[in-house]
């Protein structure tokens, strides 16, 4: 059902988070600051609000807040590998050129899944050309592939580029491949870099590997369970060495983060925010999908990963409005929203900035530093009385900033 019905006013609809103008969208692909510039990719669908006929979306932003949609960048070639879906990916910079490596997918069950390459010499990375002879020269160890093989994850490290792919044996375990390259377009496969200690048969997806102060992060979207998980540890001799974990999103509402380092040496991570609403229930409503807020990814002193919104989502030359309580309590929390101009908040609970919430249609984000929550309410709209549902509601000051619309 195509969704030229899609409501831009409907009060579940996300204004300030991003999402396309209408139809399906999951993943982040290729983040990247070009130019300048911040360029989101995704997974999108532009003829229905349902998941297939994936393609990468494309918007672009100078400050990680405000978004315009741009023209899809990627799309299905008939005949080709990537026939049935350019599935994700990330971007890299290749001696001034961006180099978009991807999934690629044929077969009636997507069942066929190689690693592909595009280019773009755009410096708004609109015009990309697909490799002629995609896919790029690999080995797909068979013993380790049969459930399938994807979401390419690319760095240069050491004069090499390296790779990290999600893999399963079907009857084994999730695992992640490290594979090296000279020149992205032929890679060899190196070793196992990490398996996961569950049988089943499941790949990871979307797996992240990088530096983040002196130690590694590996981070996994873990499909049966719909959750994240977050390693810190070694990276030695080829092989990932887990000291610390965590997990992010253990309700199912965040997964498919992607991670990279903009300019000023931030890690910034964009996820998926998920619906939990029925497909027909996307269909008549014409959109499906949310990214979260652009998050920092720190490591303290512990190894412990510390997650909070980039500073321009909490610059307070955004609000429009502000208002200040006190001795707020859940019992007075209707009353207190029945003064305020809009239910799309950001509401900052401590002066510290220590625990932030964005509020925004169905979409209710909770950074309680160090730790990162999402949740989903479709019941209402989203307003301040969801805070009686969270264990954090203050009991001294409640900072209240209404928020524009940010996508145009």
């Amino acid at each position: 059902m195509p969704a030229d019905n899609v409501r831009l006013d409907d009060p579940l609809r996300p204004r300030f988070h991003f999402l396309p103008p209408k139809n399906w969208m999951n993943d982040p692909n290729g983040l990247i600051q070009w130019q300048g510039r911040y360029h989101l990719f995704y997974q999108h669908n532009p003829h229905a609000a349902v998941w297939g006929d994936i393609h990468w979306g494309h918007a672009v932003s100078d400050d990680l807040v405000h978004w315009e949609h741009l023209p899809i960048a990627l799309a299905p070639t008939p005949n080709s590998p990537d026939a049935r879906g350019v599935w994700s990916g990330c971007i890299v910079d290749n001696n001034g050129v961006a180099t978009a490596i991807y999934t690629g997918v044929t077969g009636e069950k997507h069942e066929k899944q190689v690693v592909c390459i595009a280019t773009s010499t755009d410096d708004d990375l609109i015009k990309w050309e697909k490799y002629a002879q995609n896919p790029v020269q690999m080995e797909i160890p068979a013993h380790l592939t049969k459930a399938g093989f994807r979401d390419p994850y690319v760095w240069w490290h050491e004069g090499q580029w390296k790779m990290v792919i999600g893999a399963g044996a079907l009857g084994g375990a999730e695992h992640v491949l490290l594979y090296t390259s000279d020149d992205l377009y032929q890679w060899e496969y190196i070793d196992i870099l990490f398996s996961s200690e569950n049988q089943n048969e499941h790949v990871y997806e979307c797996p992240n590997f990088f530096k983040l102060g002196n130690k590694w992060v590996l981070m996994v979207s873990v499909m049966e369970e719909l959750h994240v998980d977050v390693f810190v540890g070694l990276f030695w001799q080829n092989h990932f060495i887990p000291e610390t974990y965590t997990r992010i999103g253990k309700d199912g509402s965040f997964f498919a983060p992607l991670t990279f380092e903009d300019d000023d040496h931030r890690r910034i991570m964009i996820g998926w925010i998920r619906e939990q609403r029925s497909i027909p229930q996307h269909q008549a409503a014409g959109w499906a999908g949310v990214m979260s807020t652009p998050i920092e990814m720190m490591l303290l002193d512990n190894n412990q990963l510390a997650l909070t919104p980039v500073h321009e989502m909490l610059n307070s030359d955004l609000a429009t409005s502000y208002r200040q309580f006190t001795d707020v309590s859940p019992e007075n929390l209707a009353d207190l929203q029945a003064t305020l101009p809009s239910n799309r908040l950001k509401v900052v609970v401590s002066d510290d900035l220590s625990k932030v919430i964005f509020i925004d249609g169905s979409v209710v984000e909770y950074f309680n530093f160090p730790e990162y929550h999402v949740r989903r309410i479709y019941d209402r709209v989203a307003d301040l009385t969801v805070l009686a549902d969270l264990d954090i509601l203050p009991q001294k000051r409640l900072g209240v900033w209404t928020m524009p619309n940010t996508l145009t």
